[in-house]
């Protein structure tokens, strides 16, 4: 397993495939985790109307571009049976650690293959991605004490190209062990596809330890500040 990242174009498919779906679905998620946790001030934020979504989008114009050329690469990936997960990571700016990891994986098992051009179909992913957002808003996390930016990085397979020369080795970017704590998410289904999600946090308030591993191979490349 690859895990890709790279840095900075503007993602606005009318979302018409399953791969579409998904990829406007985690747009979605990511702006609003950016907005929710504060790495970006509210004001910094604006409110549309995207592929039938009420969602917020990040107004800066380079990370906005970030996260657009990272989801089109997802996308790709997506369409060629080649993306396994994507990772969002909040780190902070002065010490460089990571405080949270927002994990969103594929999950092709078990889901009925339903037509995106079915309007119903659209519709109840757009609702489930709504509900998704909303137990983003009410799930109790700690405060990010500090300032914050964010990596996206893409797991994909091990025979998966990178799309540019920009794309590099990656470590994947854990919370520390002995201080995180995670929160499993309810999924978001899409034709042909599941949104599986957790994300694992730092939680200095944690009076025990646990351990990971990886066995992932992994690829990135500059973060978005």
């Amino acid at each position: 397993m690859n895990l890709l990242q790279d840095s900075v174009g503007e993602f606005s498919v009318k979302a018409t495939t399953s791969a579409d779906l998904f990829v406007g679905c985690l747009e979605n998620v990511i702006h609003y985790i950016l907005m929710k946790r504060q790495v970006y001030p509210r004001d910094k934020f604006q409110d549309i109307q995207k592929s039938g979504m009420n969602m917020v989008l990040l107004s800066d114009t380079f990370p906005s571009e970030y996260i657009t050329k990272m989801l089109r690469a997802a996308r790709d990936y997506l369409d060629r049976g080649e993306l396994d997960r994507v990772v969002l990571c909040i780190i902070g700016i002065a010490s460089g650690e990571v405080m949270e990891r927002w994990q969103f994986s594929v999950d092709r098992s078990e889901v009925p293959k339903e037509s995106t051009e079915n309007p119903e179909v659209v519709n109840q992913v757009y609702n489930e991605t709504a509900q998704f957002i909303k137990q983003i808003g009410v799930s109790f996390m700690p405060p990010l004490d500090c300032y914050c930016s964010f990596k996206i990085l893409l797991y994909v397979a091990k025979a998966a190209s990178q799309p540019d020369e920009n794309w590099e080795n990656s470590h994947p970017h854990y919370v520390d062990e002995k201080m995180e704590a995670s929160l499993d998410l309810r999924p978001v289904n899409v034709p042909h596809h599941k949104l599986q999600a957790v994300v694992v946090y730092k939680n200095t308030d944690m009076s025990f330890v646990s351990f990971a591993s990886s066995q992932s191979q992994s690829y990135a490349s500059a973060s978005s500040n």
